[in-house]
């Protein structure tokens, strides 16, 4: 919404700049080559480089003498108060959307990490986890070894009722 009001409004600036001033092309192409239109002197006054004193050097009259300056300055007062305060408006109204999503998205991220460390990572964090590893190896070649028993206990008193 900013940047198109900004080009509607310094197009139209910059429209009432080429009708008001035709000698100005001449003047402008002395001057600054690359940019020599007057419907790109609003976007130059943007950026602080504008020339009311132009006016004099064409030689005009009224009532151009008089409209060109009163176009610049309501133009740079629109630009510069009004425009610069609808971006300010626009950028606050994001940042409060952003922080009203904020919240919720902390808390959806939160708990996906809670699942994540509930369903797939062991009881303690990484260089620990080695012992419970080492643990959990212990405890099946005990439990192995209490299998290999039974059975060979189980067998001799097999053979000893036979």
């Amino acid at each position: 919404l900013f940047i198109v009001l900004v080009l509607i409004i310094s197009l139209g600036t910059g429209f009432s700049f080429t009708l008001l001033m035709p000698g100005l092309r001449q003047i402008l192409d002395s001057r600054v080559q690359f940019a020599s239109s007057g419907i790109l002197m609003p976007f130059w006054g943007l950026l602080g480089m504008g020339d009311i004193d132009i006016t004099q050097e064409l030689g005009y009259e009224s009532p151009t003498y008089v409209i060109v300056p009163l176009v610049t300055y309501f133009y740079l007062f629109l630009a510069t108060v009004i425009l610069i305060n609808l971006l300010i408006a626009q950028m606050s109204a994001t940042y409060d959307r952003v922080k009203e999503n904020s919240r919720l998205f902390w808390l959806f991220e939160r708990s996906k990490l809670i699942l994540e460390a509930k369903d797939e990572k062991g009881p303690i964090p990484p260089p620990l986890n080695v012992l419970v590893w080492l643990g959990e190896v212990l405890l099946r070649l005990r439990e192995k070894e209490r299998s290999v028993q039974f059975a060979v206990s189980g067998r001799t008193q097999a053979a000893g009722m036979a």
